[in-house]
């Protein structure tokens, strides 16, 4: 949660993006995947105050800067931010894990994070 943390926190931070900070968010994010699956799937940690608390405050530097990306227009803001939130959550999940299977490489998953968000296709890797 620490290593999530002071990731988001970092774009969170950054100013002057012409896209509010969205490719330095998802490439920030994608590496972070593991753990983030790890936590996700760890029944025991739901009932934590402290991971709680935590992951609460992440999300909401989260919610800012898919915000500040709406703002920017990098991505339609027609779209409730919590939906692009958790979208952006969703599809690193996704990237990492089939990164770790081998079917993803790591280094086109930002590529195809941002243009699922996007809503670009991005379809030109292997199927």
């Amino acid at each position: 949660m620490d290593v999530c943390e002071r990731t988001v926190h970092e774009v969170m931070l950054l100013e002057g993006e012409r896209d509010g900070g969205l490719e330095r968010l998802v490439a920030a994010l994608i590496p972070v995947g593991p753990q983030l699956s790890f936590l996700w799937r760890n029944p025991s940690f739901d009932h934590d105050d402290e991971l709680g608390g935590q992951w609460n405050a992440v999300e909401e530097e989260l919610a800012a800067v898919i915000h500040r990306v709406h703002q920017s227009g990098a991505i339609p803001s027609g779209r409730p931010v919590w939906w692009d939130l958790f979208s952006l959550l969703a599809l690193v999940y996704v990237a990492a894990e089939n990164i770790y299977l081998g079917r993803l490489a790591s280094l086109d998953a930002p590529r195809l994070v941002l243009a699922t968000l996007r809503g670009d296709g991005g379809s030109h890797g292997r199927h």
